[in-house]
């Protein structure tokens, strides 16, 4: 009654077909001449290569390399950037294969090149590191290397509190946790959070990333347990609970009191911080912090 095949199976013999095929006619060779040819990658150091993951072939050259597979093109890749790809496990590794090739000509002479899933940067400050997720999507949305944060200085590093993970740049971090998401923190307020902690402190994880632009030039960002507030005349101060509330009800740093000043300090009656004008004083059992 027929020939059965389920699609697992007609794929392969079909992928099989299709690279024999491409041999047949020089279709790799071809390609691969003109990519390494692009980029500028030297005479091969090796015949193409095959079979790889995907029916991956691949070219090494002086200079770089040359990767395709039967779900991403020709593609070269190339000095700093390679050795950390190769270092990963070239497409068997989490970046998998390389989609663009290498782009340069970024602030402070950086480059970059995307891959299946994550991107590589190189600068010369930096050396090549990769960088994905949510944190790569974070990173572009403050303007890549042209934010505050400058390029990726270390890898992602995970298994923190929660589950989080976090990346520094040159300018400072970005953390993540699966609860608050993903957020970028940096100079005094980081400082600050450290002193604390870190996510392993009281503050936990931040909830949002760092905002600036208040009166005096002041800075915030919030944590789980409470917010930290800077300004160049207060330094990095946080604030939370009834005390938070109650200045949050007021109008944060617009309100009478102005910035903290002080940390919170505690005991058997209660918790006072100082603020530029005043002090907000939070008495055990009672519903708010009053002003002093």
């Amino acid at each position: 009654d027929g020939v059965h095949m389920n699609p697992q199976p007609v794929a392969i013999v079909g992928n099989m077909i299709a690279d024999a095929l491409n041999d047949m006619i020089q279709c790799p060779e071809n390609e691969f001449n003109a990519r390494a040819t692009e980029a500028d990658l030297g005479p091969a150091t090796t015949p193409i290569t095959s079979p790889l993951r995907e029916y991956g072939k691949f070219r090494h050259h002086h200079t770089g390399s040359v990767y395709v597979s039967n779900v991403t093109p020709a593609t070269p890749v190339r000095g700093r950037i390679r050795d950390k790809w190769a270092s990963m496990g070239w497409e068997n590794g989490y970046p998998g294969y390389p989609t663009e090739p290498e782009r340069c000509g970024y602030v402070r002479g950086g480059c970059y090149s995307v891959f299946e899933r994550s991107s590589i940067y190189w600068s010369p400050a930096t050396d090549a590191v990769e960088i994905n997720g949510a944190t790569r999507d974070l990173w572009g949305r403050m303007g890549y290397e042209n934010s505050w944060l400058g390029y990726p200085a270390a890898d992602k590093f995970c298994g923190i509190r929660d589950g989080g993970c976090f990346q520094r740049f040159e300018g400072g971090h970005i953390y993540w946790n699966g609860a608050t998401g993903t957020h970028a923190v940096r100079g005094r307020i980081f400082d600050r959070w450290g002193y604390s902690a870190y996510e392993r402190g009281w503050l936990g994880y931040p909830t949002s990333s760092e905002y600036c632009g208040l009166s005096e030039g002041g800075c915030f960002t919030h944590f789980q347990g409470g917010s930290i507030y800077w300004t160049l005349g207060t330094d990095a101060k946080a604030v939370k609970g009834k005390i938070k509330e109650r200045w949050a009800s007021m109008g944060w740093e617009r309100s009478s009191l102005g910035y903290p000043v002080s940390e919170e300090r505690c005991d058997r009656q209660g918790c006072i911080q100082d603020f530029q004008r005043g002090s907000l004083y939070y008495r055990w059992g009672t519903p708010q912090a009053v002003v002093r």
